[in-house]
C-alpha cells in the first residue's frame, strides 16, 4: 500500500502507530486545497471519529481553506465533542522565487481521547 510505506518513513507518524491497534484506517494527515469547506468537513467526520484524530495540512493561499475546515467541524458539525488541539504555522523556502510559502497544520482532536495523544 503506498499510504502505509508513507506512514512508515514518517517519524511524526511512529508514536501514533502505537496507539492505534484497533483502528481501521491508518491516515491521519489531509491535505486541504481549494475546494467547498463544507464538503471537505463532511468527508472528514468518517476519518476523525475512526482514529480519533486527525491533522489538516494546507500552504499558501489554501491555508485560510483548512482554518475553516476546522472551524465547521469543531464548532458545527461535532459541537462539543471535537476540539482544536493543536496549531503549528510555519514556512517553507521557495527557491525559484527567493520567498517563503507559509504552512499550517492543525490537529483536531475528539474530546474523550484527549488522553491518547502523545
Amino acid at each position: 500500500m503506498i499510504s502505509q510505506s508513507v506512514t512508515d518513513s514518517n517519524p511524526k507518524m511512529k508514536f501514533d502507530e502505537k496507539n492505534r491497534s484497533s483502528n481501521k484506517s491508518s491516515k491521519i494527515f489531509y491535505d486541504i486545497h481549494k475546494e467547498p469547506p463544507m464538503a471537505k468537513a463532511l468527508d472528514l467526520i468518517s476519518p476523525l471519529c475512526e482514529n480519533q484524530k486527525i491533522i489538516l495540512r494546507a500552504k499558501g493561499s489554501s491555508i485560510s481553506q483548512a482554518v475553516t475546515v476546522a472551524n465547521i467541524i469543531t464548532n458545527n458539525l461535532l459541537k462539543g465533542k471535537s476540539q482544536i488541539y493543536q496549531t503549528t504555522v510555519d514556512s517553507d523556502p521557495i527557491v525559484e522565487m527567493g520567498g517563503l510559502e507559509s504552512k499550517i497544520e492543525i490537529v483536531l482532536i475528539l474530546k474523550n481521547s484527549e488522553s491518547k495523544i502523545i
